[in-house]
């Protein structure tokens, strides 16, 4: 008979334990690092918890990023985003294995995917991702038709500016009769006085986009009211945001006096004419970059 103080007995407080101390830590370096300490207590929890489950050390990685990337969504309140939460299980996995398995600590995943953002945005790693996603082949034109098509492709966007460049998403599109009216989604990063808001337009196009298809701008059908509205709306989604009034009124004030980006997200063959890009400077007032 087992006696208290026994391994048997105490196996399974040390076990809680553990799980335990991987959600505060979770939500520590969330909390310190701005960002969201609920999602940081699922991964702690779910990433060390399966380091006491079969073949965990394998699939602990994965189903962290995986359950961490649902909860930012619906702590968002954004759509659920199915690819966004696959991606990130899967970058999750890979960091783990990379790591031989200590990506299940909450602080060393978080390091090392700053670490890997960092070398992700490099001009050498950006240069020759761009030259492999453009080699001219017939698989590589059947890769980025099957990567950037159509909702596809826009969520991917959002994944990229909130999981890789650290952005808050909002979105600001509507329906309007069988129409999709709208900036495809802002987002913004920073806080108070230092919050900074950009305005998305995806256009995932092989070639250069044709200036009448930036629609929302004012530049194709519906002209200058078409653009009133999406700001309209815009507007409006910022006013709904959970944040502290000082952010919000710092992100209003850049939309009200066009001291916002316009960011046109292309894909890796995807350009746009300097031409098309005066005309929305012309229109907008904003600063327009490109994204690649």
């Amino acid at each position: 008979m087992e006696q208290d103080g026994s391994p048997g007995a105490i196996a399974p407080l040390i076990i809680v334990g553990a799980i335990a101390l991987g959600a505060v830590v979770g939500a520590a370096v969330e909390h310190f690092s701005g960002g969201d300490p609920v999602a940081g207590v699922v991964e702690g929890a779910v990433g060390v918890g399966s380091l006491f489950l079969p073949g965990g050390i394998f699939w602990g990685g994965a189903a962290a990023g995986f359950l961490g990337s649902l909860v930012r969504q619906v702590r968002k309140g954004e759509e659920i985003c199915w690819e966004c939460a696959l991606k990130a299980g899967a970058i999750g996995f890979g960091v783990d294995m990379a790591l031989l398995g200590l990506g299940k600590i909450p602080g060393v995943r978080k390091l090392a995917a700053w670490l890997g953002r960092k070398l992700y945005q490099s001009p050498f790693v950006a240069w020759a991702t761009r030259r492999f996603l453009g080699a001219k082949t017939k698989g590589m034109r059947w890769f980025r038709a099957i990567e950037w098509k159509g909702q596809f492709g826009e969520r991917a966007a959002k994944w990229y500016c909130s999981q890789i460049l650290g952005e808050k998403i909002v979105d600001t599109q509507f329906r309007r009769g069988a129409v999709e009216r709208g900036f495809d989604f802002i987002s913004y990063k920073g806080t108070g006085s230092n919050a900074r808001l950009i305005i998305n337009e995806v256009k995932l196009y092989s070639g250069e986009v044709p200036a009448q298809k930036f629609t929302t701008f004012g530049l194709g059908k519906g002209q200058q009211q078409v653009y009133n509205d999406a700001m309209d709306v815009a507007r409006t989604r910022i006013e709904a945001l959970p944040i502290d009034r000082l952010t919000k009124d710092t992100l209003l004030d850049q939309l009200e006096h066009n001291t916002a980006t316009v960011r046109v997200i292309g894909g890796p063959g995807t350009t746009v004419a300097r031409s098309t890009l005066d005309a929305l400077e012309r229109v907008t007032g904003m600063t327009v970059r490109t994204l690649p």
